[in-house]
């Protein structure tokens, strides 16, 4: 009888808008940490388990705020 396999979870932290998108399209340095983290885990089951299908679930908690430009006088006040 095998166990079922826990859930993985990765914590990317804030991510940009940019980063965002292309993890939604499949591609990105995002892509590339769950597809590690997905072969590892199924490493780590073993031989054994090679029925088992792992699902990536990925939540993104927040995403990094655009940066406001701001217009500098002749002296860099305001």
């Amino acid at each position: 009888m095998s166990k079922e396999p826990g859930p993985v979870f990765l914590d990317v932290g804030k991510i940009k808008k940019r980063a965002l998108k292309e993890l939604e399209h499949g591609r990105g340095r995002l892509m590339d940490e769950i597809e590690r983290t997905m072969r590892e885990a199924t490493a780590e089951l073993g031989a054994a388990d090679e029925a088992v299908e792992l699902v990536p679930v990925v939540i993104v908690f927040g995403s990094k705020r655009k940066r406001k430009k701001r217009k500098a006088g002749l002296l860099g006040g305001a």
